[in-house]
């Protein structure tokens, strides 16, 4: 069982996934304290983790993500930043902390139940194929490519889901469940897509066949 520590927490209407790109504006003074808190002390060059949770109304979601800043984007004359971030390691947040102007809480990293899992072949076979088809329905031609230990996460980012599917995905510790939740995903999607398409051919071809 890993140890509690305490981190920053920035809570956001957004579900940051190991991995993900997450660029973020940081314009509030509290959290501007934050970003210069979490700043590289001396002989180091990577900045402190960050732990970005889902923000209900008047509550917070447990299951959070770190992020990592990996680059100041842009530094405006009032302080204000653009900074890119990156999903790192998932926590639970165990007691929230007050005492600074920004929110703290002490957490404990979780990771999937079995580590050393092997991801099930047919299920990162058929998820590759309905994302190669998504793709395809969808006109683009984006390159794309993906470790092949660990798709989920990875995929995941590259999808416009909703909160609650990433919130599903986050707390999910076991990749090949991760795989069938989005297999289930583009079972939904897919078709709907194809109707779309077709309708649009329809339309292309004034109504008929």
């Amino acid at each position: 069982m890993s140890s509690e520590i305490l981190i920053p927490i920035f809570p956001l209407g957004i579900v940051p996934l190991p991995g993900e790109p997450v660029p973020l504006h940081i314009f509030e003074p509290r959290y501007k304290q934050m970003i210069a808190d979490c700043a590289p002390v001396a002989g180091s060059n990577q900045y402190l983790p960050i732990g970005i949770n889902f923000a209900h109304p008047q509550k917070l979601h447990e299951t959070g993500c770190t992020v990592i800043v990996h680059q100041i984007l842009h530094k405006y004359a009032d302080g204000q930043l653009d900074i890119m971030t990156q999903g790192s390691q998932r926590f639970h947040v165990l007691e929230l902390d007050h005492s600074r102007s920004y929110l703290q809480a002490k957490i404990r990293y979780f990771e999937d139940l079995n580590p050393s899992e092997i991801p099930d072949p047919d299920l990162k076979t058929k998820l590759l194929e309905n994302y190669q088809t998504f793709l395809s329905l969808i006109g683009s031609d984006a390159e794309w490519s993906l470790d092949t230990d660990a798709i989920s996460f990875q995929l995941a980012a590259l999808l416009s889901l909703e909160t609650e599917i990433k919130l599903e995905l986050l707390e999910s510790r076991s990749e090949n469940e991760r795989l069938e939740r989005l297999c289930n995903y583009f079972k939904e999607l897919l078709p709907r897509l194809e109707k779309a398409k077709e309708f649009q051919r329809r339309v292309r071809s004034n109504g008929h066949f």
